[in-house]
């Protein structure tokens, strides 16, 4: 956990070697946590603490599996699980609220990122993570708001708040 920093939750390092498409998820993931995230315009993606570049070829440090590439390392906000653990839990299939709850979530996800001028192009249920929500009595009547295309919407908070992530394949969007 970084002090001082926007989100609660412990990190996540994801290590990718430096080629196109990885250089285009990293900066797509810098990009989200400056615009959609610390202006709070969605809570559905997980907020990139930083984005390292390693440009050196060789270091005797490194294990040899790493060692001679040019790598790109991004510092995330780690979620609890992602929808395929989540789908696992009974509870969360006895809930018929909560389903419908999560489905609208990841439409919401789906089309803020679409807003936003990308295609996702890899949505399965491995890129979309969740975190539990603290939700006790004081909670039962918040609700999550969203202004789409200038209307507002309320969605009712549930105990999974949904992300989405993994945006490697992703394509802006040409009008």
């Amino acid at each position: 956990k970084i002090k001082n920093e926007l989100g609660k939750r412990p990190i996540a390092a994801k290590l990718m070697v430096q080629d196109f498409k990885n250089t285009h998820e990293s900066e797509l993931n810098k990009k989200i946590s400056d615009i959609i995230i610390k202006k709070k315009l969605s809570k559905h993606f997980i907020l990139t603490y930083k984005v390292i570049k390693c440009n050196h070829d060789s270091n005797n440090n490194l294990p040899d599996i790493i060692n001679n590439s040019k790598y790109i390392m991004l510092l995330n906000e780690l979620a609890h699980g992602d929808l395929k653990s989540l789908c696992k839990k009974k509870e969360f299939f006895m809930n018929e609220d909560i389903l419908y709850n999560v489905f609208s979530q990841i439409m919401l996800s789906i089309l803020t990122f679409q807003y936003f001028g990308y295609i996702h192009r890899d949505c399965h249920w491995g890129n979309f993570l969740y975190h539990y929500n603290d939700i006790d009595n004081k909670d039962n009547n918040k609700y999550y708001h969203y202004n789409i295309n200038k209307k507002n919407y309320y969605l009712k908070s549930c105990p999974y708040s949904i992300y989405i992530y993994d945006f490697g394949l992703s394509k802006k969007i040409i009008y």
